[in-house]
């Protein structure tokens, strides 16, 4: 995906990603999920049978503006 300029000053953004902690504190890349969260005690946040992306984060040098996508060519 080619970086976006930055909605706020028109900078170059540039791609990075948002660290998620999970299961021994284990780094693992964000993804997003379809529907509403529904809890399990079990496995914590259900998300069997959902659509699942990859998260792309872009990030701009200047002002700190962060601005993320989720889409099957990330």
């Amino acid at each position: 995906m080619r970086a976006p300029a930055c909605l706020r000053c028109q900078s170059a953004m540039e791609q990075g990603f948002l660290l998620d902690r999970g299961h021994a504190n284990a780094s693992q890349e964000q993804e997003w999920v379809q529907g509403e969260v529904e809890r399990s005690i079990w496995v914590g946040i259900k998300t069997k049978g959902r659509e699942k992306l990859p998260v792309r984060t872009f990030r701009c040098p200047r002002c700190g503006y962060l601005e993320s996508y989720a889409n099957e060519t990330a």
